[in-house]
């Protein structure tokens, strides 16, 4: 049984079961999913559960674990779920994880990203998410409005939303955004290269 010392991504279940209604989500099909900020693996045990059905079907997970008790949950958490050996575990920065990602030519359908709240660091995870996103493939965001001065929310630059909104902007002829985001967290599908 998997045990979980917080919860921060239960609220978002809900929301994610729509948008993955929305966008015609098979999960009879082989599907990838890149997971940014695995933490305790709460949201990678959510999609193996309701994101991935098929065989061959897998979910790429990136996270420094700066702590070992929580990477020992994390690996914990996941072998407790019966399809535990296709989740795969990059201990890594994201700026590696995902470059090592492209570098073996892996196509996500779906990622998440969940990763450090400081705005270059999240600009940099979307844009290698970007190049590793599928067409059609949907990318979710966390932490939209995230800004907890303990951890250098009080400082523009060390909040998620201006690297959003920046890539947003940049990217807005090649995604197609998803209105409707709750919970602070941002939605959109890749509709070109």
């Amino acid at each position: 049984m998997p045990e979980f010392t917080s919860d921060w991504t239960s609220v978002h279940f809900p929301t994610w079961e729509r948008l993955l209604a929305l966008a015609n989500w098979d999960r009879r099909q082989v599907k990838t999913v890149v997971e940014v900020g695995s933490f305790e693996g709460r949201s990678t045990l959510w999609f193996m559960d309701h994101a991935l059905g098929a065989l061959g079907s897998k979910v790429y997970c990136v996270d420094v674990w700066d702590r070992d008790p929580v990477l020992a949950r994390f690996s914990s958490n996941v072998r407790s779920h019966a399809r535990h050996e296709d989740v795969f575990a990059i201990k890594q920065t994201s700026f590696d994880g995902l470059s090592a990602l492209i570098a073996a030519k892996i196509e996500a359908d779906l990622i998440y990203i969940d990763g450090s709240h400081a705005a270059p660091h999240v600009l940099e995870d979307l844009v290698l998410a970007f190049r590793l996103a599928k067409i059609g493939a949907l990318v979710m965001c966390d932490d939209y409005l995230w800004a907890d001065p303990a951890h250098g929310g009080d400082d523009i630059v060390g909040r998620p939303k201006i690297a959003i909104d920046a890539f947003t902007t940049i990217f807005s002829r090649k995604i197609a955004m998803i209105s409707g985001a709750s919970n602070g967290q941002v939605y959109f599908v890749k509709t070109a290269e």
